[in-house]
């Protein structure tokens, strides 16, 4: 992997600088800092909750006591941000009013001496006649008002989010119902079900229909011959084992290979049934399972106790079968620390992207299925030359893959002991 030129976060940090009050880009904006800096849209938001994160401990030393209550503000601000996307341009433009209010706030509190005590001396008459000006009271009505309007979101936030105690064990979504979160794991993660050939033979009755189809290509009344063609019996001789397919698209290259039936036809969407005994693990306590109901109660229950997925330890127990058909899925151990980002990995966000923005496009892999196919590409060229491979070599490959650079900073999956421990274990290193 090659590092990004100079000019690539030089672009970055020009929009940061100029936009320092708000430092958070639209979609927009972060596409077109992608297409300047040659970085992709998920770089060039990582490379943003980086930067900010370092300039928050400077810009804290810098904020004066006469800003204590814009001080108190932003800190809620950035928490109702990292619990979803960033913050819209509309708050963008509500927060740069609040400073300039501030600021007068702070000119007025400070008056003509710049001296919180010249005003707090003044005679009693004086302080309530200053404070009884129409446009000084009005203005603090404006910021009582909004204060409580920021504390009531803050608060329905705290409140949506304390709410949502099932939480998905492939990305960071989360739900208020046991129904939700199982339909959401099985609907965009796992779908658990298999396809078989020729379930109930070679030949089909429709309701209705006075004669048989042929179960592959819905021809009326297959004669012995026709079904010879399709080498039926070589198929329906095997236990219905060797016929089944975890994924309809392996079933459609069976049928295609082994019988010559190019496209499947409606009635084979009948073939599909549910998997319901599949090896699993609960990362809370370790306990393992061979019926995924079994597993998705007793999960359920940990949630109700108070369990969440920052208290998830090891992997999910798959069987490289079930592993195989997980999709847009990242480690279950990383997804408590990732839930706290400003913009943490969601399948449901990530699905209505893709449907806006790409309609026909398959699933791209997630920047976890990213790193670890390019870190093991490098693994696994380095054991071939040789060369000496270590958790600090893994660590500063895993940020030139997803940042460009080896900001010590810029955090990745190779960060955490757990997941660099298994990376190692599967490539031999370890």
């Amino acid at each position: 992997t090659t590092r990004h030129s100079w000019n690539s976060t030089h672009v970055l940090k020009k929009w940061h600088a100029l936009n320092s009050a708000w430092p958070y880009p639209s979609v927009e904006e972060k596409q077109e800092l992608s297409r300047k800096s040659g970085l992709s849209v998920r770089q060039v938001s990582q490379w943003f909750v980086n930067a900010r994160r370092r300039s928050e401990g400077r810009s804290h030393d810098k904020q004066c006591s006469s800003e204590s209550h814009l001080s108190s503000s932003l800190p809620r601000v950035r928490r109702s941000a990292s619990l979803g996307a960033p913050p819209s341009a509309a708050s963008r433009g509500t927060l740069t009013k609040s400073r300039s209010q501030s600021d007068i706030s702070a000119k007025l509190q400070a008056g003509t001496n710049n001296s919180r005590d010249s005003i707090t001396s003044r005679p009693s008459s004086s302080w309530s006649s200053y404070s009884e000006h129409p446009d000084i009271s009005n203005h603090h009505q404006s910021q009582n008002e909004r204060s409580k309007t920021q504390h009531r979101v803050c608060n329905r936030i705290a409140e949506d989010k304390s709410s949502r105690i099932y939480q998905c064990t492939f990305c960071t979504d989360a739900f208020k119902t046991r129904y939700d979160w199982t339909r959401h794991e099985a609907t965009l993660h796992l779908a658990l079900e298999q396809w078989t050939c020729l379930p109930t033979g070679p030949k089909r009755w429709d309701l209705g229909d006075g004669s048989p189809k042929c179960s592959l290509c819905d021809e009326c009344d297959p004669s012995d011959d026709h079904l010879r063609s399709h080498r039926i019996s070589d198929c329906i001789a095997k236990p219905t084992s060797l016929r089944s397919f975890l994924r309809k698209d392996h079933l459609h290259q069976h049928l295609r290979l082994a019988h010559s039936i190019d496209k499947m036809t409606l009635s084979m969407n009948a073939w599909s049934s549910k998997l319901s005994h599949v090896k699993s693990r609960c990362g809370f306590c370790g306990e393992t399972f061979s019926l995924w109901t079994d597993r998705n109660d007793h999960l359920a229950d940990h949630f109700r106790r108070g369990k969440s997925m920052k208290d998830w330890k090891g992997d999910r127990g798959f069987e490289p079968s079930i592993a195989m058909l997980v999709q847009s899925a990242m480690p279950p151990y990383l997804i408590g620390a990732e839930s706290l980002d400003l913009e943490p990995f969601s399948a449901s966000k990530g699905v209505m992207k893709k449907m806006l923005t790409y309609p026909d496009a398959q699933n791209p892999p997630n920047v976890f299925e990213l790193l670890t196919a390019r870190l093991s590409d490098f693994a696994t060229a380095s054991q071939a030359s040789g060369a000496t491979i270590n958790c600090d070599i893994l660590r500063h490959q895993a940020r030139l893959i997803l940042y460009g650079d080896d900001d010590p900073l810029n955090q990745t999956p190779a960060d955490n002991d757990q997941w660099l421990t298994l990376f190692k274990i599967g490539h031999g290193l370890a």
